[in-house]
């Protein structure tokens, strides 16, 4: 699933470790694999491990999974963590490349050619069934409902920071607009 959601980094410090200061989303899903969470350090550590180290297992791990239509997890230790992915189609010649680099740490790994939604998908799985390490399965955005009702508990900062990001946004005029009228409407009917 992708989605479209606006997001503020006022006092960025890393581009890997929760670079934004809100999220602000027209939904939340149940599920979302958040390698930019704090929860996730040892994730992002265990993905780099396994395109410098591990390469081998990764094939094997593709190949004895990829006979399925679908990944589940539900085989795990820990009952409260089950999700099931799809297996994504992984182009090898990438991750080859990136195993002969041999990036120095999660943002090398991102900025490489070729790494994408399907290879990072692929590598979380890998650290899930490798190394029992998982990383934040927890939705970071807030959607505009929670938006409204947060508004009266938090300070107004967030409000800025999220017409900041709309912005400074690649978003076409059209989307701009429509999302600044709903974030206005949002605040009207909280002043009220």
């Amino acid at each position: 699933m992708v989605r479209r959601y606006h997001w503020a980094s006022i006092k960025l410090k890393s581009f890997v470790e929760e670079p934004h200061t809100g999220i602000i989303s027209a939904h939340r899903e149940k599920v979302v694999i958040d390698m930019t969470s704090m929860k996730s350090e040892e994730a992002r550590k265990a993905c780099v491990e396994l395109v410098t180290h591990d390469f081998k297992k990764l094939r094997r791990l593709h190949e004895a999974f990829s006979k399925s239509v679908q990944l589940r997890l539900t085989d795990l230790e820990e009952p409260d963590r089950k999700v099931e992915l799809d297996m994504p189609s992984i182009k090898w010649v990438y991750l080859e490349s990136l195993y002969k680099k041999q990036p120095r740490d999660f943002e090398e790994l991102l900025s490489h050619r070729g790494v994408g939604i399907q290879t990072l998908r692929f590598l979380v799985f890998a650290c899930i069934q490798l190394y029992q390490v998982y990383p934040s399965f927890e939705d970071p955005a807030v959607s505009f409902e929670e938006a409204y009702r947060l508004a009266g508990t938090l300070d107004d900062k967030w409000i800025y920071e999220v017409m900041d990001a709309l912005k400074e946004s690649s978003l076409e005029m059209f989307l701009k607009k429509v999302s600044y009228n709903r974030l206005c409407d949002l605040l009207y009917t909280v002043d009220s």
